[in-house]
């Protein structure tokens, strides 16, 4: 059975709030499950979410349709979505599909929140 090179971990805070950390490498295949894992949150009531992506060591640019389609789910439900501790790599990937203008990025979190699994 193959090992798969990334890992989500979702951390619900209130009702009505989840943390999602993202790591690894966040190919295509990967894609699909993270979606589905959010759609699920996102059914499940939450409405403000963190996303955590500084052990994100590449990520698929399919990734960021999710992202940007949970952003406007969210802020359609008077919620929102916030990518913290985005690392260089994944914010030149932001840049190359110009999504930052869509999103609040914050470059680091202001304490340890990676420790969710």
């Amino acid at each position: 059975m193959d090992v798969p090179d990334w890992t989500i971990g979702i951390a619900v805070l209130e009702p009505d709030h989840a943390l999602v950390v993202l790591r690894g490498r966040i190919g295509a295949a990967a894609v699909a499950d993270i979606r589905r894992r959010v759609d699920e949150l996102l059914a499940g009531g939450v409405r403000f979410v963190v996303l955590d992506l500084a052990h994100v060591e590449l990520c698929a640019t399919r990734m960021f349709t999710v992202v940007a389609q949970a952003h406007r789910w969210l802020r359609a439900r008077g919620g929102w979505l916030r990518l913290v501790a985005v690392n260089p790599r994944v914010a030149a990937a932001l840049d190359a599909v110009e999504l930052p203008a869509l999103f609040t990025l914050y470059r680091e979190a202001t304490r340890e929140i990676s420790d969710v699994s």
